[in-house]
């Protein structure tokens, strides 16, 4: 629902410190890297044209992905790709708002 946040679980109980979490945003072009952690340190990115601008949020304890006050711009297809010691994970969400 518009003005809804929406969170993009992205299956850690908690990060260790080597892990890696990028999460993308694709569209009918490209594939966009929006946030990420690495090293302990994360990056969020305005997104494409800023349509993430104040709108994102990266849960630092789960690498989570929250849009906050959502908008019918931030519909698509995310994808998270977390690479851990036990091993690489993709996820792919497609996110709908009404």
């Amino acid at each position: 629902i518009v003005g809804d946040s929406v969170r993009l679980p992205s299956g850690l109980a908690k990060i260790q410190t080597d892990d890696e979490i990028k999460w993308l945003l694709k569209d009918k072009r490209q594939v966009r890297l929006i946030a990420e952690i690495k090293g302990g340190i994360s990056n969020i990115c305005d997104g494409p044209d800023g349509i993430f601008k104040d709108s994102l949020e990266l849960e630092t304890q789960t690498g989570d992905l929250i849009i906050k006050n959502s908008k019918f711009i931030h519909a698509g297809c995310y994808k998270v790709k977390i690479r851990s010691s036990e091993g690489d994970t993709n996820k792919t969400y497609f996110v709908i708002i009404r």
